[in-house]
């Protein structure tokens, strides 16, 4: 997955953000936002997808069911 991460992803990121945003049921601080915007935009590319708006509403809807946000909301406290 490193080649992925290292996509720029700059001309999509603030796209991404709200539309993830309107997805979630808590609200997230900017900076945490960008950090959930940017694994859900990871895995997006990772399975084969873009960042066509269905995709990234069905990966958010994945990782708030599975407790994704709540992980790595968690990774990022304890550092």
């Amino acid at each position: 997955m490193e080649g992925i991460t290292e996509i720029d992803k700059t001309a999509y990121i603030d796209e991404c953000k709200e539309i993830v945003r309107n997805e979630l049921d808590e609200e997230l601080s900017d900076e945490m936002l960008t950090i959930v915007t940017n694994e859900i935009m990871d895995t997006c590319l990772f399975i084969g997808g873009d960042f066509k708006k269905e995709n990234i509403i069905d990966i958010t809807k994945q990782y708030v069911t599975m407790g994704g946000i709540k992980r790595i909301k968690k990774a990022r406290e304890g550092m």
